[in-house]
């Protein structure tokens, strides 16, 4: 893959009050494929090859939904309602998203943990491409656990628990829901994470109070939890956060604000934190980072974690 050919989707409030975007990864051809929705959408999801991209969308009036709609736009369909944060299996055959949920929970209890946030609980359930039938796989409820999957489709990555206090840790379970081991440990805040191209790896954003800035950073940590480093970014990030890890293994593109203002751009950089450059030049807000492969003949590239490490 080369970057010239690969493309990146994400979200953005560039156009008040936020659409979905794609553009080639050196930031040409920028195109907004949203604009003409009412309401709010967010949260887009790149099927591997390119062809579908689900996203949410609370149209005026309407409940949240979950949709998917061609590469440029087009045939929009809604697949379920109530229901965010998508992510496809890496055949494009499945798709996991989180939905509200009460199964085994005492609701007041619930509240009482949760409710001054004003976090409802969700479970990660998964919609069958072709049947589109639904599976509830944890049966366990979580605030915004953020379902991703993993390249290989073996894990899904979640963040639990999303406390009170923001915090919240990395943890992979199988696709079935079975097997659930945490992965990151404790003193922050957890945001966004991506998996490495082999499935052995995540890198994921947190406020970390050990981190050289005030905002966000990025981390690398290994599939067992071991390994855990930063993204040695240069000094004028203030913060950064919403990393994607490219299909090749050599890239992190990922949203960066500088020192002097809340705003940042899209950024891509080696994985060794080299060689930054500015995709956007546009300050806002960038979400929901996704890579749209240069070429599409298998579902991913695998590159080799240990080579990367050796880079850092």
């Amino acid at each position: 893959m080369s970057e010239e050919q690969a493309q990146l989707v994400f979200w953005s409030n560039r156009d008040s009050p936020g659409d979905i975007f794609i553009m080639n990864v050196d930031g040409t051809d920028f195109r907004n494929l949203t604009a003409g929705l009412d309401g709010r959408v967010h949260s887009p999801a790149v099927r591997w090859d390119g062809s579908k991209i689900a996203f949410v969308w609370h149209a005026e009036g309407e409940a949240t939904g979950l949709y998917a709609m061609d590469k440029n736009g087009s045939n929009i369909e809604k697949l379920t309602e109530r229901a965010g944060r998508p992510s496809w299996s890496p055949d494009g055959s499945q798709l996991a998203f989180i939905a509200e949920s009460v199964v085994g929970i005492d609701i007041e209890q619930w509240k009482g943990e949760y409710g001054q946030g004003g976090w409802s609980p969700y479970d990660i359930f998964i919609l069958n491409w072709t049947t589109r039938s639904l599976l509830n796989v944890t049966q366990q409820p979580m605030p915004f656990p953020d379902p991703v999957w993993s390249p290989d489709g073996s894990w899904i990555a979640f963040q639990q628990p999303y406390t009170r206090s923001n915090a919240g840790d990395l943890w992979v379970m199988e696709a079935s829901g079975a097997h659930r081991r945490q992965v990151t440990y404790g003193d922050s805040a957890l945001a966004d994470f991506s998996w490495s191209p082999d499935g052995s790896a995540l890198v994921y954003a947190t406020f970390a109070p050990n981190s050289r800035s005030s905002g966000y950073g990025i981390w690398f940590v290994n599939l067992d939890g071991s390994g855990q480093k930063p993204l040695n970014l240069p000094s004028k990030f203030q913060a950064a956060t919403h990393p994607a890890w490219s299909p090749d293994g050599k890239k992190i593109a990922f949203w960066g604000a500088s020192q002097e203002s809340d705003d940042g751009d899209i950024w891509l950089v080696n994985v060794d934190g080299t060689g930054a450059i500015n995709l956007t030049n546009y300050p806002a807000q960038y979400y929901d980072i996704t890579w749209i492969r240069g070429n599409t003949g298998t579902p991913m590239e695998f590159t080799s974690w240990g080579s990367i490490k050796k880079r850092f």
